[in-house]
């Protein structure tokens, strides 16, 4: 269904955009080293002195609970910082104190009651340890510049695997993950004795209920603060906690000298931190509960499946004994087993993890056999081809889809196959959708494993698609293809307005993917590769639901490749499509100046509002690189379609947002004023001297003036002086200042003046 700018919605808050000066700038080499060594080795001897540390710091604790207040302050305040004075702390930093402390038997800890001095000493403990962990790597930085960017995409691509969680958001489970087990459902229940999606949606029903026991532990503290008296205090907790035994006077005792009023905030307190006693009750599965989460499936039958799947996800304490520290940090065995087995019951301390590695997870599962892994990762690569065609051709209604598309290289005597070719107004738009692996080990920094998987998933499928490109470009006139299908896709090349390619990926590798300049400093793109973007299946999903419209997701496809090319930036996919919305891309000379742009986090109120949607996606948001004049255009052009009606809209969308204002305030004035003044042109120039580009607006009364070819051959005299040699056409008759008679792009005088006819 096509998206019209009755649709938009307000997106979240965006900042102003961050234009900082590179930090190392000017610096010699040499001295970046040295600063870079002297970060490294700090942090090295802190990490050997913590390791060689912990277990002492740790055997006073007791570890369920603390790892359980963990969870529950990950979710409540994980954002925000632990105390005033400290900073915030994340789910990988929850994570690797989980892993912590398996590394012991739960008889090796002395602790017997948790207390919250304890938790935020583990979560310090576990924040300083992955820290240092990360710099420590500073500490050998080489001194050549190719191998110290080497270096940097190293580092950055090892912070990335500990720091940022999951390719997907919530709500994209359901729709881009599960279809890939339905494939695979009859072979892995006779491996496991249960289906994998049966799995797959235990596993969220199991995050669900313990969500939910959260929320009514948050209602029952909720209530204690709104008690304005000891004694009500006492009421409530008793209520909200059975079996708690304790009287006003007790809670007195516990603050003497103070009055009443002075006692209750700090009784409030205690009475909160006393109820993080019942957290382990919070975050613990039972026999129970598993078999009612089944009854809710309808899959009970497979109860002894589904627990061995437990089991197989989970760790014991003292079981990662073995496993060293700075392993744990980037290769921490809880991202693909959640669970803590104790007894008979599991744990799920971060049931968020659960959502972040559900992709890893089941590929861990599905290693069981090799007959399994090969069906698994065959069903990756149908679904994801199915996906990418079926999310652009959704949010491009009037293109022409076809898939697997099978040519012929009359030169190579080759035969080559692209996965998803889309033709729209003359624009054709040629994906490449690859569904490998990026391997655990390129995840931890390693520079060939991660150089074979750049290889494989950019530079192969880059390859691919500019050869189908440059074969179209070469033999213009009409092809007629054969899919795998049987279906016949018929591509008129001659008129080929322009081609786009993309990549698309069913994991990110890191956020590098979006920075193909710092691959090719660090020599892992050849300087010559013509590189379209790379993105996620999640990324894609993402804009084509962000954007909208056909004519903005295809203008943000084409300008993609260009901004990645010229601009200096650090970001990842979701913060260039919120870059997007707040400048369209149209940024002037910084594309090219080399001005540092920090779009990193930019993404951060997309991030917290996709998190929160669950079940629901966000839907087109207004985009703030548009005045409500210019997007009406836009929409015009868009509805009235006809011939080139992509490519102007494409070319208003390049209209920087000064620019627009600039224009319309003209436009209206010669509209309003047409009675009194006659005939307007106005001419308009923009964008970055690489690609000068301009707008010949045209204002003029329902007969054909004197002076209107004149006027307008001097405006394209003008345009031909600026460099610009196909400007945009706008063309409004009074008294409609809203609605253009005509746009469309014009190339030369003749086709200027016979546009400039009504």
């Amino acid at each position: 269904m096509q998206v019209t700018s009755q649709d938009l919605k307000r997106p979240p808050h965006l900042p102003e955009i961050s234009v900082l000066k590179n930090p190392f700038e000017g610096v010699p080499q040499a001295e970046r080293v040295k600063l870079a060594r002297e970060r490294g080795e700090k942090a090295k001897t802190e990490f050997a002195e913590l390791t060689e540390s912990l277990a002492g710091k740790l055997k006073p604790i007791e570890p369920v609970d603390a790892i359980c207040c963990a969870g529950y302050l990950l979710v409540f305040i994980g954002g925000k910082p632990f105390r005033e004075d400290e900073l915030s702390f994340g789910q990988h930093q929850a994570e690797l104190l989980q892993a912590l402390l398996l590394r012991h038997p739960v008889d090796f800890y002395e602790g017997v009651v948790g207390t919250p001095d304890q938790v935020e000493e583990a979560l310090n403990l576990s924040k300083q340890l992955a820290d240092a962990r990360l710099d420590a790597q500073y500490a050998d930085f080489p001194e050549d510049e190719v191998d110290f960017s080497r270096r940097l995409v190293i580092e950055e691509i090892r912070s990335h695997t500990q720091v940022i969680r999951g390719d997907f958001y919530p709500e994209q489970h359901a729709r881009l993950l599960r279809p890939i087990l339905e494939r695979i459902d009859n072979s892995f229940k006779a491996q496991f004795g249960v289906a994998a999606t049966i799995v797959f949606d235990l596993l969220a029903r199991l995050c669900l209920r313990i969500e939910d026991r959260l929320n009514l532990h948050v209602h029952k503290i909720s209530r204690i603060f709104g008690a304005q008296t000891l004694k009500a205090v006492a009421a409530t907790y008793l209520d909200a906690f059975a079996g708690e035994q304790f009287t006003v006077e007790s809670l007195r005792e516990l603050f003497p000298n103070m009055t009443d009023s002075e006692r209750l905030p700090q009784v409030r307190m205690t009475m909160v931190a006393h109820s993080n006693l019942r957290l382990p009750a919070v975050f613990t599965l039972t026999d129970d509960d598993l078999r009612e989460e089944l009854e809710h499936l309808k899959a009970v039958k497979s109860f002894d499946g589904a627990k061995s799947i437990l089991n197989a996800l989970s760790i014991t304490f003292g079981e990662l004994a073995d496993k060293p520290i700075d392993h744990i940090v980037l290769d921490n065995p809880v991202w693909i087993r959640p669970f803590i087995r104790q007894s008979e019951t599991w744990m799920l301390p971060v049931p968020t993890t659960v959502y972040s590695y559900h992709p890893d997870i089941f590929r861990a599962l599905c290693d069981a056999t090799e007959q399994l892994k090969t069906q698994y990762e065959d069903a990756r690569a149908i679904v994801l081809e199915s996906k990418v065609a079926d999310l652009l051709g959704s949010a491009l209604p009037k293109a022409t889809v076809s898939r697997s598309v099978k040519w012929h290289d009359p030169e190579t005597q080759k035969d080559f196959e692209n996965d998803v070719v889309i033709q729209l107004a003359g624009w054709l738009l040629l994906v490449e959708a690859k569904s490998g692996e990026v391997t655990a080990s390129a995840r931890r920094g390693s520079f060939d494993r991660l150089k074979r998987e750049i290889r494989k998933l950019m530079l192969d499928p880059a390859e691919q698609s500019a050869r189908f490109a440059a074969y179209l470009t070469a033999n213009r006139e009409v092809h007629k293809f054969i899919c795998a299908d049987g279906s016949t896709c018929e591509i008129d090349s001659r008129a080929i307005i322009d081609i786009i390619r993309l990549n698309v990926t069913s994991e990110n590798i890191g956020n590098l993917n979006a920075r193909s300049g710092e691959l090719r400093k660090a020599g892992l793109v050849p300087e010559g590769a013509d590189l379209p973007p790379t993105m996620g299946v999640g990324s894609l999903d993402l804009l084509v639901d962000l954007l909208g419209s056909p004519s903005a997701i295809v203008h943000y496809l084409w300008r993609r490749k260009s901004f990645e090319a010229n601009a200096n930036y650090v970001a990842d996919e979701l913060d260039l499509i919120a870059y997007y919305l707040k400048t369209g891309f149209n940024i002037g000379e910084q594309e090219t100046d080399g001005t540092f742009l920090m779009i990193y986090g930019y993404s951060r109120a997309f991030d917290i509002a996709l998190t929160q949607s669950r079940d629901k996606q966000l839907g087109a948001q207004v985009s703030a690189a548009l005045t409500p004049y210019w997007l009406g255009l836009i929409t015009q052009r868009e509805t009235e379609e006809g011939d080139d009606w992509l490519s102007d809209c494409l070319q208003l969308r390049n209209v920087p947002l000064e620019h627009q204002s600039i224009l319309e305030k003209p436009i209206r004035h010669g509209v309003y004023q047409f009675k009194k003044k006659g005939l307007r042109v106005i001419i308009e120039t923009f964008g970055p001297q690489i690609r000068t580009e301009g707008v010949i607006a045209l204002v003029r009364g329902e007969r054909d003036e004197e002076e209107l070819t004149p006027k307008l051959e001097e405006a394209l005299d003008a345009m031909a002086a600026a460099g610009i040699g196909a400007p945009l056409f706008l063309m409004f008759v009074p008294p409609v200042a809203g609605v253009a008679r005509r746009i469309c792009t014009v190339k030369s005088k003749g086709e200027l003046l016979a546009a400039g006819k009504l």
